[in-house]
């Protein structure tokens, strides 16, 4: 799917903005892109997203689900799970976590309760292109 963008207002669709030490030039606005989602495409990507990764509790992973999250440089990466075990504070049983391991190493000590996004399956996004079709802003591709 191709979400209807229109160009970034704050640089004019170039992506870039003014200059810093962390980030150069990269534009907030757009994170660099040069284009933003109109609000009929952002609409359409919040139901696609909403049918092809359904949200998650942390209490209803199981191993071998895949999830979908945000690494320390802000890109989106997807890992099957390979162990949750909980995490209980000896010394105040209220502050139990629940420890998230991925096949890459890393980890999430989260809350019971959090909720987590799941990664789109083959299925889940050809049942999200079908049910997305109709909306405004959204172009087959």
């Amino acid at each position: 799917m191709t979400f209807e963008t229109r160009p970034c207002a704050r640089c004019d669709g170039s992506g870039q903005y003014s200059w810093n030490s962390t980030d150069g030039s990269r534009c907030y606005g757009c994170s660099g892109r040069g284009r933003v989602l109109t609000a009929d495409g952002l609409a359409a990507k919040e139901a696609w997203n909403a049918v092809a990764r359904p949200p998650v509790n942390v209490d209803d992973v199981v191993v071998g689900d895949r999830l979908r999250w945000k690494d320390l440089a802000n890109k989106w990466c997807v890992q099957p799970v390979v162990s949750i075990v909980p995490d209980v504070c000896i010394v105040d049983a209220s502050h139990t976590r629940i420890v998230v391991k991925f096949e890459s190493g890393c980890s999430w000590s989260v809350p019971p309760g959090t909720m987590m996004q799941r990664a789109a399956s083959d299925e889940s996004a050809a049942a999200a292109d079908l049910a997305v079709a109709d909306m405004i802003g959204v172009v087959a591709s």
